[in-house]
Formats: structure tokens, C-alpha cells, sequence
């Protein structure tokens, strides 16, 4: 709670007291270290990022870290070394990639430039990433708001549109096709999870809830047909879980 308060010399007494309790708590460690690299006690944060790395060498914070005291303290190619290491354990590991970056411009090293608009691109991709499933969430939410209000018209309404907006969601296509098969829109069902299957957004569940609404339709062939198809699904996941 210290270390989130900025409370950074009450942190560092809580974190000390921990280790001294526990002193293989590499989380305590890792956290000690970074409240002394904010309060610049390099050399004592970066004993701290060592020590993590001597006993856990997959560590890829404890890279993270030591590249960002060896960059504050103007140590640029080890920075980049360390940097490197750390995105070779975990490669979306973003601070990361902009201390390497960082390290390879101070060291003037034309890679660094290339490195930044990497590091660029790679944060604009994260962000978008963001806003695409901030945007999926608010529409899932807005969904079942609807249904806890007895508005399944309006849910169904939604969801129509969020699977046009995103075609490849299999969320959205399935709870559109158990709500419209709850109100007895059976054809319409179908038709959702017929579309699930072309687009190859299918599980053998899928399958199932396709062979109830022909059934309900009364086409007898096609149900039998989802129903195989169900069962050969059924058969294929349970051999891959019990044989990973």
C-alpha cells in the first residue's frame, strides 16, 4: 500500500521487514528494487535486481529492472544487454523495448532509432488492442443490461449489429443464437449458428444447439446431420485433453 501511495521510505521499510522474514520472496525483491530505483539508490536497486536473477535467472523483471538502472546511470551498452535478455524471456515486455531503444540511441547506434519506432508501433498496437476490448466489454454489458431488463428485442438488436462489427467473435454470434432460440426464433437461430460454423467459429457445442433447432424446425435430416458432426467433435476434444 506504501509502494502505491508513493510512500516510497515506509515501502521500503515494509519491503526490508518482509525479506527479513521471508528472504526467497522474489516478489518483495523485485518490489524493493523499484522503489529504490524512484528514490535513485541505484547501486542498492540494482544489487536487489541481481540477487532475483541469482536465484531465479528467468526473471524477465529483474532484466527490466537492472536495464533501467544501468540506463540511469549512463551504462548504455550494458542497459541494452540486460534489456535484451529480459525481452528474450518475455517479448511484450515494453519498458523493455524502449530501454533497449534508449541505451542503442545514447551508445550511438543507428539501431536505436529503428529500435524506438518498433517500440512505437508495437504501444500503438497495445493500444488499440485496449480499445478494441474496452469496446467488445461496453457491448456485452449492454447485452445482458437489456436482458436483465426483460428487452430481449433490443439484445438481439445489439448483437446483430456487434456481429457485423466483429464477424470473427464467436461470442457475440453464440448469445445471439440462444437468445433467439429462448424467444422460439428458431429459423433465426439456425441461421446464426449455420454462420458460426462458416466461419469456422464452431466447437462441437455449436453443433448440438444446431441439431436442437432443427429438430424444433422439424427437419429431421439436418438435425441428425449436427448431431454426428456434435458427437465427432465431442470425441476429438476429448481425445486432445487427455492426450495434450
Amino acid at each position: 500500500m506504501n509502494f502505491f501511495l508513493v510512500r516510497f521510505d515506509d515501502a521500503v521499510k515494509a519491503f526490508t521487514t518482509a525479506l527479513e522474514f521471508d528472504s526467497s520472496n522474489t516478489m518483495s525483491r523485485l518490489l524493493l528494487a523499484s522503489v529504490l530505483v524512484r528514490r535513485n539508490r541505484f547501486d542498492e536497486a540494482g544489487a536487489e535486481f541481481k540477487g532475483v536473477i541469482a536465484t531465479n535467472p528467468r526473471s524477465a523483471p529483474a532484466y527490466d529492472g537492472l536495464a533501467q538502472v544501468h540506463l540511469s546511470l549512463g551504462r548504455n551498452r550494458e542497459a541494452a544487454l540486460e534489456a535484451e535478455k529480459a525481452l528474450a524471456i518475455d517479448p511484450g515486455l515494453q519498458t523493455s523495448r524502449y530501454n533497449r531503444a534508449m541505451a542503442l540511441i545514447r551508445d550511438g547506434h543507428e539501431e536505436g532509432r529503428h529500435a524506438l519506432e518498433e517500440y512505437q508501433q508495437r504501444a500503438d498496437e497495445l493500444k488499440s488492442a485496449e480499445v478494441r476490448r474496452n469496446a467488445i466489454a461496453e457491448l456485452d454489458r449492454t447485452a445482458s443490461g437489456f436482458l436483465s431488463e426483460k428487452r430481449p428485442e433490443k439484445a438481439i438488436e445489439l448483437l446483430r449489429e456487434a456481429t457485423k462489427t466483429y464477424p470473427l467473435l464467436a461470442a457475440f454470434h453464440l448469445k445471439l443464437g440462444l437468445i433467439q432460440s429462448q424467444l422460439q426464433l428458431h429459423q433465426d437461430a439456425a441461421q446464426t449458428f449455420e454462420t458460426m460454423v462458416q466461419l469456422k467459429l464452431d466447437d462441437f457445442l455449436v453443433h448440438r444447439q444446431l441439431a436442437r433447432e432443427y429438430e424444433f424446425l422439424g427437419n429431421r435430416e439436418s438435425a441428425q446431420q449436427q448431431r454426428v458432426l456434435y458427437l465427432q467433435r465431442y470425441d476429438a476434444a476429448l481425445q486432445s485433453n487427455l492426450n495434450p
